[in-house]
């Protein structure tokens, strides 16, 4: 649930906690409505990296660090919606196959975040923020390069004196 003065603004339901890299994360907003209304609704998918000395910073001790600053943080993806009539949206947003899972060890986390803005009528905003999984994908692993180029001669022999041959390009289509 998201407040704002002690009052729900929206709520927010994910499909599902997580997805694997280059998979998506789906949910929908609703929006209380009533006053003040919400002017613009702001979604971003971020990578965010937190390095120890700023969880040091932030009077933190060693792992876990989930609530420490980030050092540095990537938008990987964003919707947004500027209707004050808004009362529920779906959202959508991919998460690319080439970037890391989470991950943290003593040296460096990597947490993925969907960080809202609800910008309000009558001035203010409202920010929040939702931790997200995000999994390795699994994919198999590719063919070796050799076996695309080779070639194989089949031969047949019918138990006559006659042989048929043929050859195939490859293994793996």
């Amino acid at each position: 649930d998201v407040q704002v003065d002690g009052r729900q603004l929206a709520v927010v339901a994910l499909e599902t906690v997580g997805c694997p890299a280059g998979g998506a994360l789906r949910g929908i907003i609703a929006l209380a409505g009533g006053e003040p209304a919400c002017e613009l609704l702001a979604l971003r998918l971020l990578l965010e990296e937190v390095l120890p000395e700023r969880a040091a910073a932030a009077g933190e001790a060693a792992p876990p660090w989930a609530a420490a600053a980030a050092s540095a943080a990537r938008e990987v993806a964003r919707q947004t919606w500027r209707d004050h009539r808004l009362r529920q949206a779906e959202f959508e947003l991919g998460v690319p196959d080439e970037l890391p899972p989470q991950l943290a060890t003593s040296a460096l986390l990597l947490r993925w975040v969907l960080a809202f803005r609800f910008e309000l009528s009558g001035g203010g905003s409202v920010e929040w923020r939702l931790p997200v999984r995000v999994r390795a994908a699994c994919r198999p692993p590719p063919p070796p390069p050799f076996a695309r180029a080779l070639e194989l001669e089949t031969v047949v022999h019918d138990g006559g004196d006659e042989e048929a041959s043929g050859s195939w390009l490859s293994l793996i289509g």
